[in-house]
């Protein structure tokens, strides 16, 4: 075995030759930089000491709008949060949220979970919670990389649809970027540093071009990092190496009418690589600990990015209404190969797979809606978007005969005993919409709103799967001679008599293993369809009543919908509904109260919650199936619709101690898990409940039976039962500048809703900040620590990595980060 070489997967962003191309963004980066750099700063009025709460303004509703006033749970921060806390990258928003769950893996890219309700991306359907960055609807998998330039970050709790472009049943987060400023020239320029070898190098600058009317925001980043750290026994570490730019033009040609023009670009290169742990198999390295962070592959995983968004938004008022159009298109490609041998079972060999795909959307949105006050709000309109997607797989299967008879666990492979496998999965959906909202002010106290959506969604795709030839050994009747054959075939005097055929499409080849003789076989290319038409509605309702001008309390309904999941990669004959899954249909409830206290320097906002599923479409990995036209047992996994419910309670207390000193507390509990439904499981005995046994034999199997299903009440995410987080910031204001201390403390309690068996024991993450900034926000220093307790946590444990028939001796694992410090510097003038 060679412990100490690795090798850069294909699709990977080589930097050989992708060099030219980072020279080209570098430059655009820097020239960003040196024009805010060369700009006289004007000076910033200070902002004074507040003796309340400011006022967070979100736009959950389409409408800037208190959060006080919003009958819905709804967490923000601002672009200055964002960047006080040092959260560079979009999972980052979930360190600061209770019952938020964001992770991107090569196996589930782009997972967001909430309120206890998971999404699998294996399970081929839409999110359960949407992304939308300047109001477009972005697929999750490309919107997990680096933050820049943004305005606000909103996460939208509950059932969405009725506002937004696509129903979602979980929620919604919403990145809205910087605005240019008309009147005034302005930028920023920021870099941070890290002992991780992170480097995040931020620029933006603003120039109105005719005053008043025209103006021009640029903004660009380039951020390197390890990812989650850690290195290979060769002592290759990840990385992770975003570049990007956005391009923002508004236009007001006159009073009450805008134009707002975006361009967004980002390029994501990363090398990346599972960590194992457990003593080895003796031959595939040494014995490690998730501590170690360590992995043992022999190819190391590339991914690389290409993100386009394009966005025109334009506005006109007058008469009391707005009438506004969202119109946007996506180009977005995504390329990742990895070695799924990642205990390294077998040296000397790569168990690749390589995954293309190809990602085009357009949408339009136009919507009349009211302006200024009045009894009756209104917004109504129309939404329209047509998504293509092209995903190209190849990856192969090792037979019998690839590594000798009898087998040993070394490489190279012998190629002829490899079945190479290439799937193509085009697929496309048009989705038409009529949506519309009402808000009654009934009186002061009072309002009264109801919403709903009409949709319509045709979908298409196809399945093309491509089998390349392979050999198959048969063992040969001993005793019979094989040498001098007229014919030079091993079969022709098997067991005496000439042979059969080998059966469609395959013939005897030779003796390569003594004793054994090879079957070409050539399977035939299957294609399979699959479309639907769609016709549904999502509604919702609320009612909101001011107990006091501080106190607010409101019931909201809302009825969901999301269109099924299908199965992939399943060959053998098994029922439909285990193959085509059905529409998920929920139905939420929430009661909430938002208040302030203490003469508006404590703000307490809370929510109940409560939301049944019918057919929540679930995703179970790892479960037996028979084929009865091979009579082979093997286990892959399937999409399937079971009844499941969703609960809990949210409460965020925000309390301005002295105006000096702020500290919030957040806390979420979450339940999420299946209403005692039957799922496809692994059930080894068939006695109804799920186990960990091997698989059945064919002879085990009960008549007609091809998946065994049992009775669950498993959780449907992976999020805790409850956690909670503790920021706090205490300033020491002298004279021109301010110091300041800060902390975000994340406390995630044992978990034990893992759908593999694993509990992951409690731990706490502990961020902390100490800086000075001048007195009018021009300039400002930062000392930071991530994960300050160096705490070491075991996030994930697979089952056994095994190749073939051998088992490696390790199992897949993730573990926090290591301890990060850091030092950020930012420079601002004018309206930054």
């Amino acid at each position: 075995m060679n412990t100490l070489s690795t090798t850069r997967l294909p699709y990977a962003a080589g930097r050989s030759r992708r060099y030219g191309h980072h020279m080209r963004r570098g430059a655009l980066f820097f020239a960003v930089a040196a024009a805010v750099a060369a700009v006289h700063p004007a000076s910033a009025q200070p902002s004074g000491d507040d003796a309340v709460l400011e006022e967070i303004v979100v736009t959950a509703t389409r409408r800037a709008q208190n959060l006080q006033e919003v009958a819905l749970s709804v967490t923000a921060l601002t672009g200055q949060q964002l960047d006080e806390l040092k959260l560079f990258e979009f999972d980052d928003f979930a360190a600061v949220t209770p019952g938020l769950a964001m992770t991107s893996t090569a196996r589930e890219p782009g997972v967001i979970a909430v309120r206890g309700i998971g999404f699998a991306p294996n399970s081929s359907a839409p999110p359960a919670v949407d992304v939308y960055i300047n109001e477009l609807p972005v697929d999750a998998v490309y919107v997990f990389n680096s933050l820049f330039d943004v305005q606000q970050m909103e996460l939208l709790r509950g059932p969405q649809g009725t506002l937004r472009g696509r129903p979602a049943p979980a929620g919604a987060v919403t990145v809205i970027t910087r605005r240019p400023d008309l009147n005034d020239v302005g930028g920023t320029v920021s870099a941070s540093f890290s002992d991780a070898d992170a480097q995040n190098l931020q620029a933006a600058l603003n120039v109105p071009l005719v005053q008043d009317k025209l103006a021009l925001r640029v903004a660009a980043i380039r951020n390197v990092n390890e990812g989650p750290g850690g290195r290979t026994l060769a002592g290759d570490e990840q990385e992770v190496d975003d570049e990007g730019v956005r391009a923002t033009v508004l236009f007001e040609p006159v009073e009450n009418l805008s134009f707002l023009f975006t361009h967004h670009q980002m390029d994501r290169d990363v090398e990346r690589f599972d960590f194992v742990q457990g003593p080895g198999a003796g031959y595939n390295g040494p014995a490690l600990s998730a501590s170690d962070r360590r992995s043992v592959v022999e190819g190391i995983g590339t991914q690389e990015q290409d993100i386009a968004l394009t966005s025109l938004q334009a506005s006109w008022e007058g008469a009391g209404h707005r009438l506004v159009y969202i119109g946007g298109y996506q180009d977005l490609k995504n390329r990742f190969a990895s070695d799924l041998d990642v205990g390294n079972a077998i040296v000397d060999h790569l168990q690749l797979q390589q995954v293309r795909t190809d990602f085009e959307v357009t949408s339009h949105e136009l919507r009349l809606e009211s302006a200024g006050e009045r009894r009756v709000d209104y917004n109504l309109g129309l939404w329209y978007s047509d998504t293509e997607t092209d995903t190209k797989l190849h990856q192969s299967a090792e037979l019998t005969g690839a590594f000798g008879i009898p087998a040993v666990p070394r490489g190279p492979a012998v190629q002829e005993y490899l079945l190479g496998l290439d799937i193509r999965i085009p697929a496309g959906a048009e989705n038409k919409a009529v949506f519309g909202h009402l808000d009654f002010h009934v009186n002061d106290r009072l309002d009264i709103g109801v919403g709903a959506r009409y949709l319509e969604e045709e979908s298409d795709r196809s399945e093309t799967f491509v089998f390349a030839p392979f050999l198959n050994p048969a063992p040969i009747t001993p005793g019979v001679p094989l040498d001098n054959l007229a014919s030079g075939l091993c079969p022709t005097i098997l067991n005496s008599v000439a042979p059969a055929p080998a059966g469609p499409g395959s013939e005897w080849v030779r003796e390569f293993y003594t004793g054994y003789c090879d079957i070409r076989i050539a399977l035939p290319s299957t294609f399979t369809p699959a479309g639907d038409t769609y016709k549904e509605w999502v509604y919702d309702a609320s009612v909101k009543y001011r107990v006091s001008d501080d106190v607010m309390v409101y019931f909201t309904a809302a009825h969901s919908w999301r269109p099924p999941g299908i199965t992939v990669g399943i060959t053998a004959d098994v029922p439909d509904d285990l193959v085509f899954g059905a529409p998920e249909e929920s139905d939420a409830f929430e009661l909430g109260i938002k208040s302030e206290w203490l003469d508006r320097r404590l703000r307490l906002n809370a929510a109940l919650f409560h939301q049944s599923f019918e057919g929540f479409i679930g995703r179970f990995e790892d479960v037996p199936y028979l084929d009865t036209n091979t009579q082979t047992v093997s286990e892959g996994g399937f999409t399937y619709n079971a009844d499941a419910i969703a609960y809990g309670f949210e409460a965020d207390v925000f309390w301005m101690i002295t105006p000096d000193w702020t500290t919030q507390f957040m806390f979420s509990t979450q339940k999420g898990e299946y209403d005692d439904a039957e799922v496809p499981c692994r059930d080894s005995d068939f006695d109804g409940k799920s186990d960990n046994g091997s698989n059945p034999p064919v002879a085990a199997w009960p008549q007609g039976t091809v998946v065994a299903f049992c009775r669950s009440d498993d959780a449907i995410s992976n999020l805790p039962d409850w956690n909670a987080t503790l920021q706090s910031e205490y300033v020491m204001p002298r004279d021109t500048v301010e110091y300041y201390l800060r902390g975000l403390l994340n406390y995630q309690p044992d978990n034990d809703n893992f759908s593999t068996g694993f509990e992951r024991k409690a731990y706490t993450m502990l961020n902390l900040y100490a800086g000075v900034r001048s007195s009018d926000g021009v300039w400002d220093v930062t000392l930071w620590a991530k994960n300050a307790l160096d705490e070491d946590t075991l996030l994930q444990l697979d089952s056994d990595a095994t190749l073939a028939e051998f088992s490696s001796g390790y199992r897949g694992v993730s573990v926090l980060p290591e301890r990060e410090l850091g030092l950020s510097v930012r420079y601002a003038f004018g309206g930054g």
